[in-house]
């Protein structure tokens, strides 16, 4: 795993609690920063979302960046309001703030 500069990694207390926070957010609260194969950044996205106070019927929690962006994708493609609109990477560009 990635060692940040403390000399921390995911995998050792305290941020595995804190992984394990991130996949309670998407239905998972058995799993955390020692669980073995789990790419934790969907449900990290996942988690800001949830403590942001967006609802789950208008972002739908996942552990795979896939799985909500495909929820997302139909919702608005079949026209049902969707609460978040998504764009083509390549139609948009990146600037500072």
């Amino acid at each position: 795993g990635y060692i940040n500069r403390a000399g921390m990694s995911e995998h050792s207390e305290p941020l595995s609690s804190r992984v394990g926070d991130y996949w309670g957010a998407c239905g998972h609260p058995e799993w955390n920063g020692q669980t073995k194969g789990r790419p934790w950044s969907g449900a990290f996205v996942s988690w800001v979302m949830t403590k942001s106070g967006v609802s789950s019927s208008a972002f739908p929690p996942a552990g795979r960046h896939a799985q909500y962006l495909t929820s997302l994708y139909d919702r608005q493609q079949s026209g049902r309001g969707a609460s978040f609109a998504l764009h083509a990477w390549s139609l948009t560009s990146t600037r500072p703030s």
